[in-house]
């Protein structure tokens, strides 16, 4: 009878303590999944300031809808000014080593 209490006693205790672990975890893999959907909606927020800074730089206005904005990212074309050189520099103004294209 006395194996039997301690065999019980020590189930009962591998399971409290399971208890214990998994309730100060939960918490912390709540804050954990907190910060990795944080830092993925930051990116995609990021995402579509950059695509409504281009919207605005073709059409001189932001777009007003989010179809409108993924039409234009999907379908339409933009211009790219490559520089070589800095046009601050007035060294390489004058030498003509500056150069957009």
């Amino acid at each position: 009878m006395k194996k039997v209490f301690q065999i019980l006693l020590a189930i009962a205790i591998v399971g409290l303590g399971y208890y214990l672990y998994d309730s100060v975890m939960t918490p912390v893999r709540f804050q954990n999944e907190v910060k990795k959907r944080q830092s993925a909606v930051v990116e995609r927020i990021k995402d579509i300031r950059l695509a409504q800074q281009a919207y605005k730089q073709k059409y001189q206005r932001y777009t007003g809808d989010f179809d409108s904005l993924i039409d234009f990212v999907l379908n339409d074309s933009l211009v790219f000014v490559r520089s070589f050189g800095s046009k601050d520099d007035s060294v390489a103004v004058a030498k003509g080593r500056f150069k957009e294209e």
